[in-house]
This record gives C-alpha cells, structure tokens and sequence, in this order.
C-alpha cells in the first residue's frame, strides 16, 4: 500500500497537536460548565460567559478551516495506509468533515 505510506508520520503528527490542543479546550469547556453548574449567583452572569467562551473556543477549533481542509487533503490524497490513523481522520467526532 504505497503512496499514501510516506505521509503517515505528518498524519500522526497532526492528530497527535490536534489532540493536545483539543484536550486543552475540553478542559476549559468542562471546567466552565462544572462552575456554571455549581456557582449560582444570582444576577451574575460571569460563569454563563465563561462557559460561552470556552464552548465558542473549542467549537471554532474543531470546525476550524485549517483543521477541515488539513483532514480532506489527508483524505483526498488517500495518504493514509494505516487503517487506525484513517479511523482517527473519518470516525472521530472532533474533527467533523464528514
């Protein structure tokens, strides 16, 4: 399975920094949820735009157009021969190009 074989390092390497940078912002998100849940004030709406925040933030990561084309070219190019990194590039949630 020849030609899409040379590209597997960049394809681990891309979901390897876009894991890393997708757990970051998860974890904010989880964190802001966790205190929009648990500290209720009322009249303060801080931990509200916190969670909107930090929700925007990963949501414009996940459907960023670098993120997007990036997993098409990959795709595209058919430049993955591993069948678990392909897994990663089509079934996974985050990245959803499909």
């Amino acid at each position: 399975d020849g030609a899409g074989a040379d590209l597997a390092p960049e394809v681990a390497a891309f979901l390897a920094d876009y894991d890393q940078r997708y757990v970051e912002l998860y974890y904010v998100a989880n964190q802001a949820e966790w205190a929009s849940n648990t500290r209720i004030v009322e009249g303060d709406d801080s931990n509200r735009q916190r969670l909107e925040a930090a929700n925007q933030a990963l949501y414009a990561y996940t459907g960023s157009s670098e993120v997007i084309d990036k997993t098409r070219a990959f795709l595209s190019l058919h430049a993955v021969s591993s069948p678990w990194l392909m897994s990663r590039l089509t079934v996974e949630e985050p990245i959803g190009v499909i």
